[in-house]
């Protein structure tokens, strides 16, 4: 296991979502859906593909762990680690009060 860059709001928000430092790898390696946010930011996840062959790799409990998390990177470091949860259109978007 090597050491993942991330902000110090990445590591609190993954370590209160319960997502541990092997997911993070495991969704890094696997990741296959990437949603532009901004020049510098993109969001990335797993699709049911790659939860397939995660699944078939890695085994089901790693997997389901894996489905519902989603990382922002901003510069090739974890912004922020989170878990997917709403519409998918206003997930990644910015929040307006």
């Amino acid at each position: 296991m090597y050491e993942v860059a991330m902000s110090p709001l990445a590591r609190r928000r993954a370590q209160q979502s319960a997502i541990t430092p092997e997911l993070i790898e495991v969704v890094l390696e696997h990741a296959d859906l990437e949603f532009r946010i901004s020049k510098r930011k993109a969001a990335i996840r797993l699709s049911n593909e790659g939860l397939s062959a995660l699944r078939e790799e890695r085994g089901g409990a790693l997997a389901e762990r894996a489905a519902s998390v989603v990382l922002i990177l901003a510069d090739d470091v974890v912004a922020l680690a989170m878990r997917a949860l709403g519409q998918p259109a206003s997930r990644y978007g910015k929040r307006r009060r």
